[in-house]
C-alpha cells in the first residue's frame, strides 16, 4: 500500500487568489482498505488509474475504475473503499472563495463519471510545486490544478452527467417526501441533508424540475392540505400544523394566494 500526499503550507489560499490547490495525492491501495470516513469542507476530485473502489454519493455506491472521474463538494460525507487486490487513483483538494463558481461554471457536481486518463504529468506537477510555500508557487499551482479540471470537465461523457443530475433530482424529491411535515424543513436543510450548496441544489433543481425547491416544497404541502380539507374534520390550525405550518395565518395566507380562496372556502366547496 502506498500513500503519498502533498499539502499547501497555508490553511487558505494567499491573499488575491480566487481559488487554490490545497492539496494532492497518489494512493495504491488494496482491498479491504477504507479512507476514515469524515465530512470534508473542500472540494474533492478523484481520478480512477487501476482497479476499482467504492466511493458513497448521495447515500449510493459509485464504483471507481481506470478513467473514471468523482468529485465531491463542501460538506459532503467522504466514504473510500478499495474493492479490488490494487486499486490505484489520484486526487486534489481545492478551495478559496470563487471555488464553487468555478464548478459551477465547469458544470461538473457531485457525482461519479466516465472521463478519460488520468493527466499523470499535471499531477506530477502539482505535487512538487504544491509544497511550497513562495506565492509564486502558490499561483503555479492553481493554475495546474485549473487545468486538471479542464481536462476533467472535457473528458466527461454528457449521458453521465445528466445521469447525475437525475440521481440528484430523485434524492432531493424523496427527501422533500419524507419531510414536507417538519415546520423546520425548507430549502436549507435539504442542502444540509444533501451535502451540497443551497445555490448549487437551487440551480440543478430549478433546471430540472422547472420550479424551485421552495415552490415544490410549498407545493407538496398545499396538496396534502387539500387532501386533509376534503377528506378529514381537522381543523385549519389543525392541518396547519400537519403541513409544516407554525402559524395558522400565514397558512391561510400562502393557501389563499394559491387557489385564490380560504381554506374553509375550499373545504365548503368540496363538500360532499
Amino acid at each position: 500500500m502506498e500513500l503519498q500526499r502533498f499539502f499547501r503550507p497555508r490553511l487558505v489560499p494567499s491573499k488575491g487568489l480566487p481559488f487554490g490547490a490545497r492539496s494532492v495525492g497518489h494512493y495504491s491501495v488494496t482491498a479491504p482498505w477504507a479512507d476514515d470516513v469524515t465530512k470534508k469542507h473542500f472540494y474533492q476530485l478523484f481520478w480512477g488509474i487501476r482497479g476499482e473502489g467504492i466511493l458513497t454519493i448521495w447515500g449510493k455506491d459509485y464504483q471507481l475504475g481506470a478513467g473514471k472521474i468523482a468529485l465531491y463538494e463542501p460538506g459532503m460525507i467522504h466514504r473510500i473503499q478499495a474493492t479490488s487486490p490494487t486499486w490505484e487513483y489520484r486526487w486534489l483538494t481545492i478551495d478559496g472563495p470563487c471555488a464553487e463558481s468555478i464548478f459551477q461554471g465547469f458544470a461538473i457536481g457531485a457525482g461519479c463519471y466516465e472521463g478519460g486518463n488520468v493527466p499523470k504529468e499535471d499531477f506530477e506537477n502539482l505535487s512538487r510545486l504544491i509544497t511550497n510555500y513562495d506565492k509564486t508557487s502558490e499561483m503555479k499551482a492553481s493554475s495546474i490544478a485549473y487545468n486538471i479540471l479542464c481536462v476533467a470537465a472535457s473528458s466527461i461523457r454528457e449521458p453521465f452527467r445528466q445521469d447525475m443530475h437525475q440521481t440528484l433530482i430523485l434524492r432531493m424529491t424523496t427527501i422533500c417526501n419524507q419531510h414536507w411535515s417538519d415546520s423546520q424543513f425548507n430549502v436549507n436543510a435539504m442542502a444540509q441533508m444533501m451535502g451540497i450548496h443551497r445555490s448549487r441544489l437551487s440551480k440543478i433543481f430549478k433546471e430540472s424540475v422547472r420550479v424551485s425547491p421552495q415552490q415544490f416544497i410549498s407545493q407538496i404541502r398545499m396538496d396534502h392540505a387539500c387532501s386533509l380539507l376534503r377528506e378529514t374534520n381537522m381543523s385549519v390550525g389543525e392541518i396547519a400544523l400537519k403541513c409544516g405550518f407554525n402559524d395558522q395565518a400565514y397558512f391561510i395566507h400562502v393557501f389563499k394566494n394559491k387557489f385564490g380562496m380560504t381554506p374553509r372556502c375550499y373545504r365548503h366547496i368540496n363538500e360532499v
